[in-house]
């Protein structure tokens, strides 16, 4: 699916960061077909011709390597305040990012790291929804409650009405679902990323320095495998259904 824009409030964007961003984006293109350019420790990948995703130098290497989900705002200084209201904390202040855009790190109340984009002259990812790409964004977290409360406020994201699933759900915006929600006990967003074959891709994945995490999940709507790249930054790959898979693409 080709994406020209987001609308606020919506997911726009995802990069991982890493020690050796070489490396990392070679095992993304090996996997995936992504290839990249950047300068200055940032590298927009692209699938195809189509901007997918980010790869970051990863400052500190004490620190874990991670994937960063960013939603789309109008105005990230008004974002930030209203993360400060709702009981999330600014991470990362808003800051310019040339004529790319503006950006800002933020917490919310269970822990989970996420970043506000406020658009220059990048609007973010221009494929979503096919094999390769990103296709979905996930909150894991130990206090539903408190996750509800904080991204109505934020976002005015709802849960979708009547699709609750042991506690898990999907947070619409309007009439649009925008991400999901699934009880865990450590917080964080996840990015997922569809692929043809989930058997094949974590084989795949093992083969080229990754590792999996558990073991593969079916549901109606896809088989799925959590999964680290060999930096250590965790993403899920998903095999839809055939029959999602057909609304889809």
């Amino acid at each position: 699916m080709r994406i020209r824009g987001y609308a606020p409030g919506t997911p726009c964007w995802a990069d991982v960061s890493s020690v050796d961003p070489g490396k990392a984006l070679d095992f993304y293109g090996s996997m995936f077909g992504w290839t990249g350019s950047g300068a200055e420790g940032y590298t927009i990948c692209q699938l195809g011709d189509r901007p997918v995703a980010g790869i970051g130098q990863l400052a500190d290497p004490s620190r874990n390597a991670g994937w960063l989900m960013y939603v789309a705002t109008e105005d990230v200084d008004a974002t930030a305040a209203a993360v400060r209201d709702a009981g999330g904390t600014v991470l990362l202040p808003p800051t310019d990012m040339g004529e790319a855009g503006r950006t800002a790190l933020f917490a919310d109340p269970t822990g989970a790291v996420f970043a506000g984009w406020e658009r220059g002259i990048f609007n973010g990812a221009q494929v979503f929804n096919e094999p390769g790409a990103l296709c979905w964004y996930e909150l894991s977290c130990p206090d539903v409650d408190a996750a509800r409360r904080f991204y109505a406020s934020v976002f005015n994201w709802q849960p979708k009405p009547d699709l609750t699933i042991d506690g898990a759900f999907e947070w619409i915006k309007g009439e649009d679902s925008v991400a999901g929600l699934v009880p865990r006990r450590h917080a964080s967003w996840n990015v997922v990323v569809m692929v043809d074959d989930c058997s094949a891709t974590t084989e795949e994945i093992v083969a080229r320095g990754g590792r999996t995490i558990g073991k593969a999940l079916d549901t109606a709507v896809c088989r799925y495998a959590r999964v680290s790249d060999p930096g250590g930054a965790t993403f899920v790959v998903a095999e839809l259904a055939k029959a999602a898979r057909g609304a889809l693409l």
